[in-house]
């Protein structure tokens, strides 16, 4: 009877009597990041959408994903497809959008409220990593910060039992640093721990703008050239570090081939001519 009253109030907290439909949750616990914002109809678009028949070829050890929920089929896509994969933590870093804090790079060991339950982190290798790199434990300035918390939903559905190691980059996280931290991260990396980057492209521009623009940063991108890549602005990323901190750990791990999956614009999700864009791309690194 217990656990019959425990499973009722559940379905009560998170589920109503629609398919792909919820009732978002109160606090579940004191000690963890809130709920960010869920726009329920666009997540399920996404998951809707995902074509489960074309899987990837082979085991990822990184990629990049977008963060600006619109495109929710792009980002549902990419979890679909690494959910068949045995993956135990996914580090995941991103732009410290507004540069908030005094930490260049910054981390969090509180889990995450979802609509489908807490999202956890792994606590020991985030110890670890503020030890060996410097990263700092900034649970307050990491909460609402997008590049992380757009996604914690789709951790949560398609990889419930995983737990992620949450990185926020300031602008100013230079190339040394990088070097440093993409040290320590290639060391760890392997098909069970992979590391993504939550990166939105061009911003701001016309459609045909902003694909010139995409080629540019995709030339350097597959060339490897962090030093071009930090000299670009928000009319090409989001967060140079946070690309350029892929690109180094994928070299030194090995696996420094991208394929790109996608690339796309919101003008295209939003079916109309906009004059101010953002872009996306999907890139697997094998």
């Amino acid at each position: 009877m217990f656990l019959l009253l425990v499973f009722t109030l559940y379905s009560i907290l998170f589920f109503n009597n629609e398919p792909n439909s919820l009732v978002l949750s109160k606090d579940l616990v004191a000690n963890s990041h809130p709920l960010y914002s869920f726009e329920e109809e666009l997540f399920f678009n996404g998951v809707n959408s995902v074509n489960k028949q074309n899987l990837w070829k082979s085991d990822i050890y990184g990629g990049i994903v977008p963060h600006h929920t619109i495109a929710s089929p792009l980002i549902s896509g990419f979890f679909y497809n690494l959910s068949k994969q045995e993956v135990k933590t996914i580090i995941v870093a991103g732009p410290n959008h507004d540069n908030e804090g005094d930490a260049d790079a910054a981390t969090s060991r509180i889990p995450w409220e979802t609509p489908f339950g807490l999202l956890s982190v792994d606590e020991d290798l985030i110890a670890e990593m503020i030890f060996e790199t410097g990263v700092e434990l900034k649970d307050d300035i990491i909460s609402d910060e997008q590049s992380i918390a757009a996604l914690v939903a789709y951790f949560k559905y398609y990889l419930p039992e995983t737990n992620i190691v949450p990185i926020i980059l300031k602008s100013g996280f230079d190339i040394s640093n990088v070097e440093k931290l993409s040290e320590y991260l290639s060391q760890k990396i392997n098909k069970e721990i992979v590391l993504i980057v939550s990166v939105d492209f061009s911003h701001y521009l016309s459609f045909d703008v902003a694909q010139k623009k995409d080629e540019i940063t995709l030339s350097l991108i597959k060339d490897n050239n962090i030093n071009g890549i930090y000299g670009l602005n928000s009319d090409y990323l989001d967060s140079p570090p946070s690309i350029s901190l892929l690109i180094r750990t994928m070299e030194k791990a090995g696996a420094d081939n991208p394929e790109v999956l996608a690339h796309s614009n919101s003008a295209l999700f939003l079916e109309k001519p906009i004059s101010s864009t953002t872009s996306y791309f999907i890139i697997t690194y094998r």
